[in-house]
């Protein structure tokens, strides 16, 4: 089969055509009306709770939906953003405890070996530092399946793909995670303090090669992506402006056995600078004061905020406003957060399912809804590398594009085949290996059905909190409408079963989306 033909194999005709409307065509502008106001004080329906709860987290369990019901949106959107968390909730690997290597006794160590013992020694440790990546990579899976604050981890993720780092050239998972630790941090803190600290972090004195940018020859990695990437976006700086700004990182560097920032003063550049209509003797603090006196920060990351949680497409003059707030506030993220999630955009049904689900958003929703007991979380952090997303380890500086990128014809039917096998492994089985994720065989249509058991179905109406005297056309409608943003692509016909109505929805393009 043509790979070409393989989409509309997969999901028919209609499904690709309706998939693709929503991203090729902006959404109108929903104007603010008197009644939403009135709206933000009264409490939430099913489907708004529903939103909400999706659109901040991984998913929206029929327990958090009927809490939030009980709420009105700007409660339920308050409740959210002060539970966020500072620290995580489950335990980090034990290593991360461990001092630092003492890369000098190491190296005089090594010294002392044969060539072949060398060899020997250095290939154990590039395997035990593999393995510790995939460990922080699993651990961190394992947060956002059990923390009580989705969001925190959301954003965490959100920061990791703005201020992006990787594994791959940082090589060290002690100073990946201490970066996490950051983002957690500054989640909804002060922007202006975040882009600081930034600045001053190991792992990303690595990425960007800060360590190298010394007086007389400064590298412009950093001070070009600070502006490009970070705060401004392209267009609202001068090549001049970065190589003057890279003259006021120079000698920025950590100490290796303590993991913590230093300035070098003989490597630093104590020189006047010229940066964006200033002249001074800068430091990095004083370029990014100078940054943030443009209007432009505000906008950038307002939009960058908003094809997070709205849509694909900002309305302008709303993006203006929320921007204005976002500076009034001196950069405050969480005023800006909460006047994201009680914008009219927000709520207008027309925004609703116009986003796709990240690799990790479906892989991590999954096992939350369903509460699937997983033996070693590695396993999803290399399920969503498989589909593109691969935790630690963004593709470049850019971070991932996201959005339609996520999907391609091998990303789809993988996100297909990775799905199937949860719904195997529904009966109990724990998912110990990837290839139950997605390199099993795939299931028949009707094979769920085939396999359900009373037990089966008892514990997945017991899950969904789906009430035994419920006929089957309301069963129909509430799964559908639990697990979907959008009504399925595919009509639910004849269904045999709770667990046949399950895979329908788990199978159809709209769970793809949020």
């Amino acid at each position: 089969m043509r790979k070409s033909n393989l989409l509309f194999s997969l999901f028919g005709c209609q499904s690709i055509i309706s998939f693709l409307f929503l991203f090729l065509f902006p959404i109108p502008l929903f104007s603010q009306t008197k009644d939403f106001k009135s709206f933000l004080d009264q409490k939430m329906s099913f489907q708004d709770a529903r939103h909400l709860l999706v659109r901040t987290g991984f998913c929206a369990s029929p327990k958090e939906i009927q809490a939030f019901q009980n709420l009105t949106p700007r409660e339920g959107v308050k409740k959210i953003l002060s539970t966020m968390n500072t620290k995580p909730e489950t335990t980090p690997p034990s290593w991360l405890n461990e001092p630092y290597e003492d890369l000098r006794k190491f190296r005089r160590e090594l010294k002392q070996l044969s060539p072949e013992e060398q060899r020997a020694m250095l290939k154990l440790m590039r395997r035990m530092v593999r393995d510790r990546q995939w460990q922080l990579k699993g651990w961190w899976m394992k947060e956002m399946v059990h923390t009580s604050s989705p969001f925190t981890e959301r954003m965490v993720l959100f920061w990791h793909n703005h201020f992006t780092s990787s594994l791959k050239k940082c090589r060290s998972p002690k100073l990946m995670y201490q970066q996490l630790q950051l983002y957690r941090k500054f989640a909804k803190g002060n922007f202006k303090k975040f882009v600081k600290a930034v600045t001053r972090n190991p792992a990303m004195i690595i990425y960007l090669d800060t360590r190298t940018n010394r007086k007389g020859k400064p590298n412009e990695n950093f001070a070009r992506e600070l502006m490009e990437l970070f705060t401004l976006g392209e267009g609202h700086y001068t090549e001049e402006d970065i190589k003057q700004s890279a003259r006021a990182f120079t000698g920025y560097s950590f100490n290796p056995y303590t993991g913590e920032f230093f300035l070098r003063p003989r490597q630093h550049d104590w020189g006047k600078k010229k940066f964006m209509g200033k002249e001074g003797y800068f430091l990095g603090d004083d370029i990014v004061d100078i940054i943030f006196q443009k209007k432009a920060v505000s906008l950038y990351i307002t939009r960058k905020l908003w094809k997070e949680f709205i849509s694909p497409n900002p309305a302008e003059e709303e993006v203006e406003r929320l921007a204005k707030i976002f500076r009034d506030s001196k950069y405050e993220l969480e005023p800006l957060l909460e006047a994201i999630f009680t914008s009219p955009y927000f709520w207008d049904p027309k925004n609703r399912g116009t986003l796709i689900k990240s690799p990790i958003e479906m892989v991590i929703g999954t096992i939350r809804l369903f509460q699937f007991y997983v033996k070693d979380y590695s396993i999803l952090a290399r399920a969503a590398a498989q589909l593109g997303q691969n935790p630690l380890d963004p593709p470049n500086v850019k971070g991932w594009e996201g959005g339609i990128r996520w999907i391609t014809t091998s990303t789809l039917l993988y996100r297909r085949q990775i799905l199937m096998n949860f719904i195997r492994g529904f009966g109990g089985r724990s998912l110990d290996n990837i290839r139950k994720l997605g390199k099993g065989r795939g299931m028949g249509k009707g094979e769920m059905m085939k396999m359900a058991g009373k037990a089966m179905e008892k514990k997945m109406m017991s899950l969904l909190d789906i009430p035994q005297n419920m006929d089957s056309s309301r069963q129909v409608k509430y799964i559908t409408r639990l697990l979907l943003p959008l009504p399925p692509v595919q009509p639910i016909e004849n269904p045999k079963n709770v667990l046949d109505v399950v895979q329908h929805c788990l199978l159809d393009i709209s769970y793809q989306l949020k």
